[in-house]
């Protein structure tokens, strides 16, 4: 019998005002070949009649386009016909009228984490393109690992940005073959690097880091030595997923490692893995195929220098597993002594206990008091409800980096054993990864200064959300300025109503320790922990789905 014709695809991706659109709509059953038509559709948007391929020049209107219906005809005789109805989102383009644009400018490589339309359905994203300085891209590469996708996505894509004054760039991505993307972007004022997030109507909530690269590391040879790393994303069932480990690459094919793993609480400890076939290609691609005890991962890297890679899972199971994070080459030997004076600890998780579950975001001072023990100040924001706590307990330190403690009290309910595990990358720096169902995931930071006050917080800031943990969470890109205890500047967020822009206006107060207590109109909104002059990490205090932000100069 011939299977009922039928249109597979269920949505069109969004537009974007005045640019070229391109989108595909497909079919099953029937007798192929296809013929396709449209009616109802904007005067803007006409169809190929045997692809089926969608085109056009937006509408410089933003907005939703009324209903239209797309048909589908088979070649059989009499022939099936049947027809879906589909609306398009039409973006606004950014508007940018600075005149930096020479602060992007080089090679660059991106990571991208989050969620695309709900909390069933996690994405992410690395790849690298050039920046001219004038406002164009070329040379793009994008892959894409994303659970509504049967497997892994590759794509070349060219672009054009702006940056403002402000240091906060509007980048807007033309894939081949796809439609346009806009995405904004925070850019340190030292160096360029930074952090992005996609701003746009689409219902994809991703953040993540851009940094700029150096191409004379593009080879396998120029990657050698111990490096640490930390992935966060989903399983296939879109459970938090959640690793941290080491991995020496030898300049050769050649690489091996041990990591800690946290699958919905299912843990993995020390788990060791390898691989035979780690390659860098000239354009700063790598790839390898890594070898658990269980199973084999394919995984891409983008080098950004030879002391950092972006890596990213493209697992070819449907749905895919989701990993993306950093690789960092480790510095020094590893012993008690390699945690010392003041770290700053920061950390986001999905706390099951709740119905439903809550994200929830920490952070807070670690202080050695001598080798192996360590007192800690901690905020916690679960779900909305923020308190803070003391603790103390020991740590121990491997050769290979790997912290665990012990003995930790203070929690509130008791602390219990499944505390979290670290792998350092030099000395107070490192990965988290916890053991429990929350599965944590976040970084330890030196503290650099002490005895700080209010002139310690001082000059332009800008700053990017760490990648979402469900897609209730938003992501935002800011740009702030501190003086005398006054914070103001402009916050860029995207969350499930869209994009959205509103000026910053608060006042903060600074402790000697560098927690930084952040109010509007009297009420406490943010906590801050000063990391250097030049660096904060800040926590909300009062949203139901809060996340860490990065803050840099």
């Amino acid at each position: 019998a011939i299977a009922t014709l039928k249109v597979t695809t269920t949505s069109l991706p969004a537009a974007i005002t005045s640019t070229s659109y391109s989108a595909t709509v497909n079919a099953t059953g029937g007798i192929p070949s296809y013929t396709w038509g449209l009616s109802g559709n904007p005067s803007w948007l006409s169809i190929n009649p045997a692809t089926g391929v969608l085109s056009g020049t937006a509408s410089a209107t933003a907005g939703t386009t009324p209903t239209f219906s797309v048909t589908v005809t088979d070649s059989e005789s009499p022939a099936q016909e049947t027809s879906t109805n589909f609306t398009i989102t039409i973006n606004a383009a950014v508007a940018c009228t600075g005149t930096d644009n020479d602060l992007l400018k080089g090679n660059y490589a991106l990571m991208l984490n989050g969620w695309k339309n709900a909390s069933t359905t996690a994405t992410s994203a690395v790849g690298s393109f050039a920046a001219d300085g004038n406002g164009n891209i070329t040379g793009g590469l994008l892959d894409i690992a994303d659970q509504s996708k049967s497997a892994p996505q590759s794509t070349s894509f060219t672009g054009t940005y702006c940056v403002g004054s402000n240091n906060l760039a509007a980048l807007t991505l033309n894939p081949a073959g796809g439609s346009s993307t806009i995405f904004e972007a925070a850019l340190d004022a030292s160096d360029g690097n930074g952090h992005i997030i996609e701003y746009d109507s689409s219902g994809t909530l991703v953040s993540g880091l851009l940094r700029k690269q150096t191409t004379s590391a593009f080879s396998t040879s120029e990657i050698k030595g111990h490096y640490a790393f930390g992935l966060v994303g989903a399983d296939p069932s879109a459970n938090r997923f959640a690793m941290a480990g080491e991995v020496n690459f030898n300049g050769v094919p050649s690489l091996s490692g041990e990591d800690d793993s946290n699958d919905n609480g299912t843990i993995q400890t020390e788990e060791t893995f390898s691989a035979s076939d780690f390659s860098v290609a000239s354009n700063g691609r790598g790839t390898a195929t890594i070898a658990y005890s269980d199973s084999n991962v394919n995984y891409v890297f983008y080098v950004v220098s030879a002391s950092e890679l972006l890596m990213m899972a493209v697992d070819t199971e449907t749905p895919p597993a989701i990993q993306a994070g950093q690789v960092l080459l480790q510095s020094g030997t590893f012993a008690d002594a390699s945690l010392d004076g003041v770290t700053v600890m920061g950390f986001e998780d999905l706390d099951m206990g709740n119905a439903p579950a809550t994200p929830e975001a920490q952070a807070g001072l670690i202080t050695v008091t001598t080798p192996g023990s360590f007192t800690a100040t901690i905020d916690d924001n679960d779900g909305g409800v923020t308190t803070s706590v003391g603790l103390t307990g020991y740590y121990n330190v491997s050769s290979n980096g790997r912290m665990t403690l012990s003995n930790v009290t203070g929690c509130t309910g008791g602390c219990g054993t499944q505390q979290p595990v670290f792998y350092l990358v030099g000395p107070n720096q490192g990965f988290l990864v916890g053991t429990d169902g929350k599965v944590d995931f976040g970084t330890l930071t030196p503290q650099t200064g002490s005895s700080f006050d209010v002139s310690s917080l001082s000059g332009n800031y800008v700053g990017g959300s760490q990648p979402p943990v469900s897609a209730n969470v938003d992501e935002e890109i800011d740009y702030v300025n501190a003086a005398g205890g006054t914070l103001t500047g402009t916050s860029d967020k995207n969350g499930s109503g869209g994009p959205s822009s509103s000026a910053i206006n608060e006042t903060y107060v600074v402790s000697s320790s560098g927690r930084v207590v952040v109010s509007q109109s009297g009420v406490e909104q943010l906590i801050l922990y000063i990391i250097s002059t030049s660096q904060v990490v800040a926590l909300p205090t009062t949203s139901s789905n809060p996340y860490l932000t990065d803050f840099h100069q």
